[in-house]
C-alpha cells in the first residue's frame, strides 16, 4: 500500500467519523474514537479533518454501505 500519508489520514478521518455517527455503533466503540479525536487537539480542528469526519457522517446515513478494499483499491459492496 503506497498510498500517500495524508491519503490514508483523510481516510482514518471518514471511517472515524462514520464510526462516530453508525447506527449500530457500540457504546463502548463510540467511546474510544470519541477519546481519539479528542486526544487530536488543535490538530483535529483542521478543514480537511472537518471534511473527512462529515463524509465518514455521509457513509453512516448511506442507506446502500459500500467499504473499500485497499487490496485492490475499488468499492465492494459491504456484506452484514
Amino acid at each position: 500500500m503506497n498510498a500517500p500519508p495524508n491519503c490514508w489520514g483523510e481516510r482514518a478521518a471518514e471511517l472515524l467519523g462514520m464510526v462516530l455517527n453508525h447506527y449500530a455503533t457500540t457504546q463502548e466503540a463510540r467511546d474510544k474514537a470519541e477519546v481519539i479525536l479528542a486526544g487530536l487537539g488543535e490538530a483535529g480542528h483542521t478543514p480537511a479533518l472537518n471534511a473527512a469526519l462529515e463524509r465518514g457522517k455521509g457513509m453512516a446515513k448511506n442507506k446502500h454501505p459500500q467499504r473499500i478494499s485497499p487490496e485492490e483499491n475499488r468499492w465492494l459492496p459491504l456484506v452484514t
